[in-house]
């Protein structure tokens, strides 16, 4: 676990966030995602790029519902 602030931040976490940065992905770009992009392009492994694709595709899915 890694303290930011007053919370803990799993490791995990931590180098997910790292790698969007770097990659200067935003909230507007990971909307934009496909699963293509998170299996491939952001070099994660297999299980984690599966989990992160389905919050993409949950956060795709409300941008939806709300400018709709």
């Amino acid at each position: 676990m890694l303290i930011v602030g007053n919370k803990r931040v799993h490791i995990a976490v931590k180098n997910i966030v790292v790698k969007c940065l770097l990659q200067e992905i935003d909230g507007k770009a990971l909307l934009l995602m496909t699963r293509n992009d998170v299996l491939t392009g952001m070099s994660f492994k297999l299980g984690p790029a599966l989990k992160i694709y389905a919050h993409v595709q949950r956060l795709q899915t409300r941008g939806i519902r709300l400018f709709h």
